[in-house]
């Protein structure tokens, strides 16, 4: 079954969330690299002599074994980063038929979240011109689209 090609609505919404996915992969990866360092048994819980030592000690926090706890995190933490990851490769399939001046228009609209009166005071144009250079760049990736799914 073939699936249909993007249209630019879709296409303009994936480049919105481009960002979000991007700094969740992040937030991801550095989760799952904490788990891995309590399951790989780097940290360690406090030296105490008993429970009630505990108790009377300030800051000192008693550790359970938590590693069905930390499994299950990391699990669901794979699953966040692999969704992110796919999404990310997707935009970046797309941004690599770009050249530097696109991108650079791309990432000032989508990233940076620059206003268009902005972007067109940064490259000398007046503001529709920027909208139809963005509009002109959706629908190349849109032609990208249509060929990824022929």
């Amino acid at each position: 079954m073939k699936v249909a090609h993007m249209r630019k609505i879709e296409l303009d919404l994936k480049l919105k969330l481009f960002k979000y996915q991007v700094l969740s992969l992040i937030e991801f990866e550095e989760k799952l690299v904490l788990i891995n360092e309590e399951l790989s048994g780097n940290i360690h819980a406090p030296k105490i002599l008993g429970y009630e030592e505990a108790k009377v000690q300030r800051g000192t926090r008693i550790f359970k074994n938590n590693i069905l706890e930390c499994l299950e995190d990391e699990k669901y933490y794979i699953e966040k980063r692999n969704a992110s990851l796919f999404a990310v490769r997707e935009i970046m399939f797309y941004l690599q038929e770009l050249d530097d001046v696109e991108i650079d228009l791309l990432e000032r609209v989508y990233w940076f979240e620059q206003n268009y009166d902005r972007i067109a005071e940064v490259y000398s144009y007046d503001k529709s011109t920027i909208c139809r250079k963005k509009e002109a760049i959706l629908q190349k990736l849109q032609r990208v689209s249509h060929r990824r799914h022929i």
